[in-house]
């Protein structure tokens, strides 16, 4: 797997469109001013890894799916969090992208894939806690 740099590309490319979870949420310890709004101490402040990961300002082309873009530059800090970073962080993140490598080499080594030409262009994803495609044929 160390030596199929193209997939963890694939990877990354994968989890910025459709990150395993959409949002998360944090509880504020101090009042602060976040964009010119007062949040109270005590707020529940939501941050959403879907809307960072397809937000234009960030990324060219958001809904392309185009793994060379990892390659191509780093993502600026916090614009890429798809298990979450810091403390909190998500304690399975290597073992799923591990899991999901073993399991693309798998599924390509067992069939040949071809996209359905009725299928559409985009799958949109269901925003809610946990990311699945809503038009999955």
């Amino acid at each position: 797997l160390k030596n199929m740099p193209y997939l963890e590309l694939v990877v990354k490319e994968t989890m910025r469109m459709h990150p395993p979870v959409q949002v998360t949420g944090r509880t504020s310890t101090l009042p602060l001013q976040l964009n010119g709004y007062h949040i109270p101490k005590g707020t529940l402040v939501h941050a959403s890894q879907y809307v960072m990961h397809n937000y234009e300002k960030f990324w060219n082309e958001p809904d392309k799916f185009r793994p060379e873009r990892f390659e191509e530059t780093t993502p600026q800090p916090y614009t890429y969090y798809p298990f979450l970073f810091g403390p909190r962080q998500c304690i399975g993140k290597n073992f799923a992208i591990l899991e999901l490598k073993c399991f693309v080499c798998e599924l390509l080594k067992r069939f040949e894939l071809r996209k359905d030409p009725a299928a559409p262009d985009k799958v949109v994803s269901a925003h809610a806690i946990l990311c699945y495609p809503v038009n999955n044929r």
